[in-house]
């Protein structure tokens, strides 16, 4: 079930002996009592919110069905229907149904025996007390014998009940962060002049400046209210689009942009300077690669992709169902809707590897993988297999090796097809996510809980073997020999290396990762009149100067 209780007062955590590759199935004791002809109600001997008093009926305790969900989880979706005289509560994936005309209770669509009478009450449904151990126990959690008791004395009823979960026994370094850190060298100094400011690379920025608020944190959208700059390195605006002008602008690399004008029909492929180098007839461009920008287009009524230069020359026709950008000289492309065929052409539109139902990915380091009814492999750029079709998942290759999953078990393996380190276990993985960089991964991993629920855990990796989540999110920012690390002390962001030593100072309120040498940053300032506005600068990197 989804997780979302916490551990309060009596909460007691016992470490299972089930044994799982990286973590300990744990059991949480809660205590819920109820007291009759008062508000009070606990969990873990919290008070929990309660507005009207429990009563005894028929000699069961009477408590509010939404008061007791929403104790077991903060994430529990809780619906009544007064005029059908159904409440809901969903628990993850359980739903358990409560019909008071029916006097029925249903976990999933199946009936669960019912103590008592359900009825509604101050606009509230109640359900008696003695009903929730098999309601629970029906959502995954464990009920003793006698878990629920009632003390006549204080009138008071007590419900125990025990919560599976997952605890990592991975003993993972942490981030730890060193040094002071230089101050800064900007090449545009903190300005409100803009609101938001885009590392485009190549030494050039994209950025905007609105007549209203501008609550996008830097992300720049589109908006013909907007007026658009391109700036150089030190932020001196090398063009300016007024307001008016311009819908969207984007950059395309190799020096193109992508410009949409204010009334939306004209879509065209400008320079820096803001000379039109080509009207594009296409529906859509994406950026250039090795020379060549996919667009796209109708033909005959369907929907085609080809290739163009940057002079806007069609260089090889719309033809292929889908098509990928250019890498090391090939692209791969599919043609056919419903019997798919995959190939890779080259610059001219020729065929390198011809079509066929193989499924590829894009080239990386010479070789790019493949898949097979016997598994994943690699090939080469004559299509010659050099890798064979074995393994459960891979990765590209990326400064010489690549991920491979074998048996439940991840390789870090060469070009040559050499296992050469054993990275850990991904028996039961649910989902698999690649860094942008490539070169490192996050899975999730299922375990079967004792109870038949599931329960999900996440690691990460590098090429050295798993890593703790703070280590991965910075190695992930690493860009140029630096990454942006929030400072717990500070409460800014400034720049570390890998060992996580500071080399500039935590000052800012955003810090992007580098790009060619520059990285956009931001601070939070007060104006006079005691609001907020933003100012940004550029920054650059120091082990590039």
């Amino acid at each position: 079930m989804k997780k979302g209780i916490c551990m309060l007062l009596s909460s007691v955590f016992l470490l299972c002996s089930v044994p799982v590759w990286g973590a300990e199935i744990t059991t949480q004791t809660h205590t819920f009592t109820a007291q009759v002809g008062t508000t009070n109600f606990t969990k873990n001997g919290v008070a929990q919110p309660l507005d009207v008093a429990i009563y005894l009926k028929d000699g069961y305790v009477m408590l509010p069905m939404r008061t007791f969900f929403s104790a077991i989880s903060e994430d529990a979706i809780i619906h009544w229907d007064a005029e059908s005289g159904i409440g809901t509560g969903m628990l993850g994936a359980h739903v358990v149904t409560f019909d008071v005309t029916k006097n029925q209770i249903q976990h999933n669509g199946k009936n669960i025996a019912v103590s008592g009478q359900m009825e509604v009450k101050e606009g509230r449904l109640f359900v008696p007390l003695r009903n929730w151990g098999a309601i629970l126990q029906s959502c995954g959690y464990q009920i003793e014998e006698n878990a629920i008791t009632w003390d006549s004395n204080t009138k008071q009823a007590k419900l125990q009940l025990i919560e599976y979960g997952i605890q990592p026994n991975r003993n993972l370094e942490k981030l730890t962060l060193s040094g002071e850190g230089a101050a800064p060298v900007y090449t545009l100094a903190p300005t409100q002049a803009y609101d938001a400011i885009e590392n485009i690379g190549d030494g050039l920025f994209l950025a905007a400046k609105s007549p209203y608020p501008y609550e996008n944190d830097g992300v720049l959208l589109g908006g013909s209210e907007n007026t658009y700059f391109i700036l150089d390195q030190t932020g001196q605006p090398i063009l300016t689009l007024e307001a008016g002008s311009v819908f969207h602008i984007s950059y395309l690399g190799e020096g193109c942009f992508f410009v949409i004008d204010a009334d939306q029909n004209t879509k065209s492929v400008i320079d820096k300077n803001g000379n039109t180098l080509f009207a594009l007839p296409y529906e859509e461009i994406e950026p250039f690669s090795e020379g060549l920008a996919r667009v796209q287009g109708l033909v005959d009524g369907k929907r085609k992709y080809g290739y163009v230069d940057t002079t806007g020359k069609l260089c090889i026709p719309l033809q292929f169902d889908q098509a990928e950008p250019f890498s090391e000289g090939l692209a791969k492309v599919r043609m056919g809707i419903e019997e798919r065929k995959y190939g890779f052409i080259d610059k001219s539109g020729t065929f390198v590897i011809p079509l066929t139902d193989t499924i590829y990915m894009d080239f990386s380091e010479g070789l790019a993988e493949v898949r097979t009814e016997t598994g994943r492999g690699y090939i080469n750029q004559s299509g010659e297999i050099v890798i064979p079709p074995q393994y459960t998942w891979s990765t590209p290759f990326v400064d010489g090796t690549a991920f491979v999953c074998e048996n439940d078990t991840i390789w870090l393996m060469d070009t040559d097809g050499k296992k050469i380190k054993h990275i850990g276990q991904c028996e039961n993985v649910t989902a698999i996510v690649q860094n942008k960089n490539k070169d490192m991964l996050q899975m999730e991993q299922s375990i079967a809980l004792p109870n038949g629920n599931q329960a999900n855990i996440n690691m990460w990796y590098d090429k050295t073997g798993e890593i703790s989540k703070e280590v991965y999110e910075m190695k992930e920012d690493m860009a140029e020999g630096l990454a942006p690390v929030f400072d717990d002390t500070t409460k800014k962001y400034g720049y570390v290396d890998e060992s996580g030593k500071r080399v500039i100072a935590s000052v800012f309120d955003s810090a992007s990762t580098f790009l060619d040498g520059y990285a956009v940053v931001n601070q939070k300032v007060t104006l006079a009149d005691g609001t907020e506005d933003t100012a940004w600068g550029i920054v650059c990197n120091p082990n590039t100067q």
